[in-house]
């Protein structure tokens, strides 16, 4: 996402876009884009803590406008995802509650496309479980609570947007009798993570959201 953000100010001359690695002993200079990685990947719940402990006080600085990402690898056919979002839900609540001048973003979850290999093709048919289809199941449970409990105007909406084509079709599996959402071909360069294409058209929601924050918060 942060890629994307650098390789869209660089393409449109924007420099007032800067994106730097937070460094946690001093407050960057001017407004910034601010990223850090927080967790593990693999383990959600600990980026949910250690998101929580940076805006309780880590950082050297209490930012405007805050959110974390999950990875599409923190979701397995074995995840708990209602459970999770429970956890993410009430987190966000807190920090919202002790940081009451932040204003706090939701994400959706990364994609993954949908490239089944003969093996999980006989398994489909013979209705035995699809290692990847049901960790996607549990993306979807996720991004649908986020969608359901957040103002879209809160949300960026990552997963939406990778599974847009360029000309707005969606990029969509049925799987008994539910649609799901997977990553399109075209924007990434392994089926997970994106290409240059990708990460700009993440980064545009990215700014789309972000700015429509600003202009609520008479930033």
């Amino acid at each position: 996402m942060m890629d994307g953000l650098r390789q869209m100010a660089a393409e449109e001359g924007i420099d007032a876009i800067h994106v730097v690695q937070l460094d946690e002993e001093s407050a960057p200079p001017g407004t910034v884009f601010g990223h850090s990685e927080v967790g593990e990947n693999q383990d959600p719940r600990s980026k949910i803590e250690e998101f929580a402990e940076k805006i309780g006080g880590e950082l050297p600085f209490e930012p405007d406008i805050a959110f974390m990402k999950f990875c599409y690898v923190d979701f397995t056919p074995d995840t708990d995802a209602r459970d999770l979002f429970s956890h993410y839900r009430s987190t966000m609540s807190r920090l919202s509650e002790e940081h009451p001048h932040v204003r706090f973003l939701h994400t959706t979850v990364p994609l993954v496309t949908r490239t089944l290999g003969i093996k999980d093709r006989v398994r489909l048919v013979l209705g035995m479980p699809v290692w990847q289809d049901d960790a996607n199941a549990k993306r979807h449970e996720f991004n649908r609570l986020i969608r359901e409990t957040y103002d879209r105007d809160l949300i960026i909406d990552v997963a939406g947007v990778e599974s847009t084509r360029p000309d707005g079709t969606r990029q969509q599996y049925t799987k008994d009798g539910k649609t799901y959402d997977s990553l399109v071909p075209a924007y990434t360069t392994d089926g997970g993570h994106l290409n240059d294409l990708g990460k700009r058209k993440v980064a545009a929601e990215l700014v789309w959201v972000i700015a429509r924050n600003v202009d609520a918060i008479g930033l």
